[in-house]
């Protein structure tokens, strides 16, 4: 997947990030997002959203922590990152996007509804539209110092 996903990219001229943040995102998470389904439907919403937290910070913390450090451990070299405006945004967003939905379900009584579902449906095709703008060098991002 990744390396088809890096083709693709490579093809359509755009960035390895968009097309991680992109395509390998959801490729990865559709089993999570059913899993979250599952249980939801279950009245379960209290694991749907931790699945959905938890799976997130496990890819964070040890799905980058454990190659980044197993890279340092025998290269001896830092890891360095080669497109650190791409990867800035998209990070800005993930913290955005976190202080609100922890904001709504604040505001909303720790309650979910279809309401609610909508509105995050709308965010993500949002944060997708950006990205594939600036995949497609519509919007640029950072000046001559990025990349």
């Amino acid at each position: 997947m990744v390396q088809c996903s890096a083709a693709v990219g490579c093809l359509l001229d755009i960035s390895p990030v968009i097309m991680g943040i992109v395509v390998l995102s959801v490729g990865t998470s559709i089993p999570d997002a059913l899993g979250s389904v599952a249980v939801a439907k279950k009245g379960e919403a209290d694991m749907a959203i931790s699945n959905a937290v938890g799976s997130n910070v496990f890819d964070i913390l040890l799905g980058l922590g454990v190659p980044w450090t197993l890279y340092t451990i025998f290269s001896g070299k830092s890891v360095t990152m080669s497109h650190q405006c791409s990867v800035a945004v998209p990070i800005a967003i993930l913290f955005g996007t976190l202080i609100f939905f922890f904001g709504v379900l604040v505001a909303n009584k720790w309650k979910m509804n279809n309401r609610l579902g909508v509105i995050f449906l709308a965010f993500y095709f949002v944060y997708l539209t950006f990205q594939l703008l600036v995949g497609f060098n519509v919007i640029v991002i950072g000046g001559e110092d990025c990349d």
